[in-house]
């Protein structure tokens, strides 16, 4: 799941986590039961609302949002993945946070390319909602799960075997299901993430309390990241965004600038797409060369192949994934000077968009171009 849009997701929400947060959901742990308001497709004899979780049976808790393309983009998936395992060994439950109203209204609209609404589409498996985001507090924020879609798989005996993004999702799910899943393999690497993503909500936190000591957030960072360097470096190189932001906050722009320039150098499309993502969410510094460094990148990221993880993916997810790498590639064109070819970039964002939410994002993209002074 290592690509673009996780990145985004990951970056933009170090702003707002927080430290107080508690963490005491797992794999291993027993599944919280869904206190769920309100259950939608609950008509039929297959989808009654689910009370409890019953012996011998494979759940999927899945959270999504009408606002988050790659949610919808799962959909077909989704319910493929149901009818595939039939109901007497799975259970897919997704929820929203959002009010019954706004997801009947979403569920109303017609799949592009299909003459089905999402309604029928999802009809196959649990549409449910949780406004009070009591159940969204007991799984997303208890197992310090950060952006949606996300899943869990409850195994047989009520217990979460599994949980990550639900595109990585089936092959756990088969092993879940015929008894060949290795629970404490993935047990220690989840964990570990999971102490890694409390880290960075701590540092993220202590950048916020000590604005003015720079240095002594710097000297945080850089502890963690010689704690965890044996780690996955997917998710290491999230420590390393928040030393290059850092260091420019002491004042250690060339420092920053070079750090910079080491991610858009690597041939790894997770560590370009983190760099593009600095350079575009960095505030004004004369300091460092983001014209030029924001053309780099717009070619790195241009020409970077997506990561192996993409293959096999639904075609809408990888359309999604494509216009989101457009999205980004048209404001590092803008930073970078060129807005002649970042016009050309978000003219064809809005012709191959894969849905109506991305054109229409991308047509707002080409009316701020068309509307920016000359020169």
């Amino acid at each position: 799941m290592r690509f673009f849009v996780v990145w985004v997701q990951l970056f933009a929400s170090l702003a707002i986590l927080s430290a107080e947060q508690p963490q005491t959901l797992t794999v291993g742990d027993r599944a919280p039961a869904l206190e769920i308001e309100q259950w939608i497709h609950s008509n039929d004899e297959e989808l009654q609302p689910v009370r409890e979780f019953e012996n011998g049976k494979v759940y999927i808790i899945e959270f999504w949002g009408t606002w988050c393309p790659p949610c919808i983009a799962m959909m077909p998936h989704l319910a493929d993945t149901q009818l595939h395992y039939g109901y007497d060994k799975l259970r897919l439950v997704s929820i929203s946070t959002e009010t019954r109203k706004e997801i009947e209204a979403f569920l109303e609209r017609t799949v592009p390319g299909s003459d089905k609404t999402y309604g029928q589409l999802t009809s196959v498996y649990s549409i449910a909602t949780d406004p009070d985001q009591r159940v969204y507090r007991n799984y997303m924020e208890a197992s310090s799960s950060v952006g949606v879609p996300m899943a869990f798989l409850v195994g047989k005996t009520g217990l979460i075997e599994w949980s990550g993004n639900p595109q990585a999702m089936d092959q756990p799910l088969k092993q879940v299901i015929d008894g060949t899943w290795n629970r404490e393999e993935f047990m220690r690497s989840f964990r570990r993430n999971q102490q890694l993503m409390a880290e960075v909500r701590r540092l993220s936190m202590l950048r916020q309390k000590h604005g003015t000591e720079p240095q002594l957030v710097l000297n945080e960072i850089e502890k963690a990241i010689e704690r965890f360097a044996s780690d996955d470096k997917d998710m290491t190189q999230i420590l390393g965004t928040l030393r290059i932001r850092a260091l420019m906050e002491s004042g250690r722009n060339a420092d920053a600038e070079s750090e910079i320039r080491k991610l858009l150098s690597a041939n790894e499309f997770h560590r370009i797409s983190s760099a593009a993502s600095i350079l575009v969410q960095m505030a004004p510094n004369k300091n460092i060369d983001v014209q030029s460094l924001a053309g780099l990148a717009a070619r790195r990221l241009e020409t970077a192949p997506y990561p192996e993880s993409l293959r096999g993916m639904p075609a809408l997810m990888t359309q999604m994934a494509q216009a989101q790498k457009r999205a980004m590639l048209v404001r590092l064109l803008v930073l970078a000077g060129d807005d002649r070819k970042a016009i050309a970039v978000a003219t064809a964002a809005v012709k191959e968009a894969p849905n109506a939410q991305a054109k229409q994002m991308a047509e707002a993209m080409l009316q701020q171009l068309h509307s920016k002074p000359a020169g």
